[in-house]
């Protein structure tokens, strides 16, 4: 809201104030007179009811009350036609009484004004150019107030044609030029104009305007009682001074007061909005520094890049998620830590955010500062008016190590379930714990016939010295680690190899090969039998975590689940051929013993090792010797066992 919008508020309605406080006291005034004795004192007109008539216009007006300004400004410009009209039919100026109001007619220059003011009143609402019609007929009026003055020629405005008494003849001229001011700024007035005036202000400027006008009254009426030709400045001058200087004073305390209110309104208008400013400022710290640490303790990156995939802001937790400090990763691009696979997806999907503008999610792998690769989940969105991609990175590294460890898993079961041979099962089972501890080296096992010895099942990772002192491993309470968890049936962990008792006979080939660390485990059926052992080995003195643990006995389930399986295939198998009818003992017996062959492809099958072992004992005929027998199994024991030692195990009783 704006001062000047104001202060022509306050003008306008101490304009309409003042006509209507001329208008009801000089009514009052006429009424109160002896009739007798009236001519005497004033000759009264239809002036003052169009006064009334023009402050009802301009406020209404000035409350955007359109409507009803302009019927008051249609029936002051039918008075003012009415009083022309019966002026021309007399044809005098200075007779006639009012149909209206009972006084006397008005003099026509007088309606003519007051004609052009219900003009300029009744289209000061219109379109632009009924505003400066408006404005013009005020200017209008003003210079046709002023030609009177100063110019003879105009001497149908004289003091003779307006008025009877020559001191009224300038307070009408003074509230002619007063309403033409008002006409001039009622345009310029703003479309919400309810709020520019209060009730108190208002009822501040009538009573001022009431009582200036009422002092105006009471000193002209004593002056005119008391016509004194030495008191005739105070007669002519010294009402309508206290009349201007009233005036004055009147608005200046309507403005006084309502800029006051309303600056006490803005001061707490402003009160309000810096509480709400200083709450928003200590959100929006707390929030800021909610983010702060949400960006210091978050585990996720939060970056942002640019149109052409550079860093521009990034979280501290790339020092612990890829090795690098925030500072060293701005300005460079994101292709430059991606893995070479990754790369043609991820400008695709930034492509796609970029045009779409919507939330992407897509995986990334890049490479630490360490080399290491780390997989890390993306989500992002594109900020077309920043011109700038707000991107988050979770590391998802153990999922995807789990998922491949579930499906490494599926892999091997797979190789249980279709028969693949168990060396190649067994090494599978290494490798898929090698590939799940970092630097590790890993064994499987297997307990002999006699549940003694413990021979060698997989052991690829480690070195070929050290194998050799596994196999044949003895089962006991301090025979290393796999040889104690053996025998105690339960895990066994070592580690620091140099100081555990446990190593007292294999400790110098560890150290030897560089070995500090083992964790074994027992294979245990579930039946409750005893099958091996799976043991982890490492380069360092290391303790195992919760990870590690779960992990070997993941790996010794598999493995245990891989020879059970195939002793309970070759058991089937055995049954199969022992309890076939037709047959003596002897070609059954060399049938079971053809069938552990058959297990290897390096074996060869019952149908071959059969004639060559018959053969040697010169015998052609199908019924054999109790010595060809005696070799034939002989021989046969020792083509299997030289080929793949674990055959000498309980596995392949």
């Amino acid at each position: 809201m704006k001062n000047r919008y104001v202060v022509a508020q306050i003008y306008i309605h101490l304009v309409a104030f003042t006509l209507v406080a001329f208008s009801v006291i000089g009514l009052i005034g006429f009424l109160l007179i002896d009739p007798s004795s009236r001519l005497k004192v004033e000759y009264l007109s239809d002036a003052p009811l169009a006064a009334l008539l023009i402050a009802a216009g301009l406020l209404g007006a000035a409350h955007n009350r359109h409507r009803l300004s302009v019927v008051f400004a249609g029936l002051l410009i039918a008075l003012c036609v009415y009083n022309i009209g019966h002026n021309l039919i007399s044809s005098s100026m200075e007779s006639g009484i009012s149909w209206v109001s009972g006084l006397h007619l008005m003099r026509s220059p007088l309606a003519v004004l007051l004609t052009l003011i219900g003009l300029a009143i009744a289209f000061a609402h219109r379109v632009t150019a009924g505003r400066w019609f408006t404005q013009c007929c005020g200017a209008l009026l003003i210079l046709l107030i002023v030609l009177s003055h100063v110019t003879p020629w105009w001497q149908e405005l004289s003091i003779e044609q307006i008025g009877f008494r020559p001191e009224l003849n300038y307070i009408a001229h003074l509230l002619i030029v007063f309403t033409s001011v008002a006409l001039i700024l009622l345009p310029r007035l703003p479309a919400n104009r309810t709020l520019l005036l209060d009730r108190l202000t208002l009822l501040a400027g009538a009573i001022g305007a009431l009582i200036t006008v009422l002092t105006w009254y009471l000193l002209s009426q004593q002056h005119f009682a008391n016509q004194d030709p030495a008191d005739s400045f105070a007669v002519e001058y010294l009402p309508n001074l206290i009349l201007g200087l009233g005036l004055i004073f009147t608005f200046l305390i309507m403005t006084s007061q309502r800029l006051a209110r309303l600056a006490i309104k803005h001061a707490q208008h402003l009160n309000v909005s810096n509480l709400a400013l200083q709450a928003s400022l200590r959100e929006h710290a707390s929030l800021q520094a909610l983010n702060l640490r949400i960006m210091e303790f978050s585990d996720d990156i939060l970056c942002s890049l640019d149109e052409h995939s550079r860093f521009t802001q990034l979280s501290p937790s790339t020092a612990s998620v890829l090795g690098y400090r925030p500072d060293e990763m701005i300005g460079q691009s994101l292709f430059d830590y991606l893995l070479p696979e990754d790369r043609p997806l991820t400008q695709i999907t930034l492509q796609a955010m970029i045009d779409g503008g919507e939330r992407h999610n897509f995986r990334g792998s890049c490479r630490r500062q360490d080399g290491t690769v780390v997989h890390l989940h993306w989500s992002g969105r594109w900020s077309a008016s920043e011109r700038t991609l707000y991107a988050m990175a979770h590391d998802v590294t153990p999922l995807v190590d789990s998922e491949s460890f579930a499906r490494e898993q599926r892999d091997i079961l797979t190789m249980i379930s279709t028969d693949q041979p168990l060396a190649q099962i067994l090494n599978s089972v290494c490798v898929l714990a090698e590939s799940q501890a970092a630097q590790s080296m890993c064994s499987v096992l297997l307990v002999d016939k006699a549940q003694k010895h413990l021979l060698l099942g997989s052991a690829a990772s480690l070195p070929l010295a050290f194998t050799r002192s596994l196999h044949g491993m003895a089962i006991g309470p301090r025979d290393s680690a796999c040889g104690t968890a053996v025998f105690r049936r339960k895990l066994v962990i070592s580690d620091d190899i140099d100081s555990d008792p446990l190593w007292e006979t294999l400790r110098k080939p560890a150290l030897n090969n560089d070995l500090h660390a083992c964790w074994s485990i027992p294979l245990i059926s579930h039946r409750g039998e005893m099958l091996g052992a799976f043991a982890m080995y490492h380069r360092i003195p290391l303790a195992p975590t919760a990870g590690h643990l779960q992990l070997i006995t993941t790996a010794s389930q598999l493995a245990a689940l891989a020879i059970e399986h195939l002793n309970d295939r070759l058991r089937l198998q055995q049954s199969e051929i022992f309890n076939s009818p037709g047959k003596d003992s002897f070609i059954r017996q060399h049938k079971a013993q053809a069938l552990f062959s058959s297990a290897r492809p390096s074996v060869a099958s019952t149908n071959q090792a059969r004639p060559r072992l018959w053969s040697r004992c010169g015998i052609t005929t199908t019924t054999p010797t109790p010595s060809c027998q005696r070799r034939s199994r002989v021989s046969s024991r020792r083509h299997l066992t030289s080929s793949f030692p674990y055959l000498r195990t309980k596995v392949f009783l």
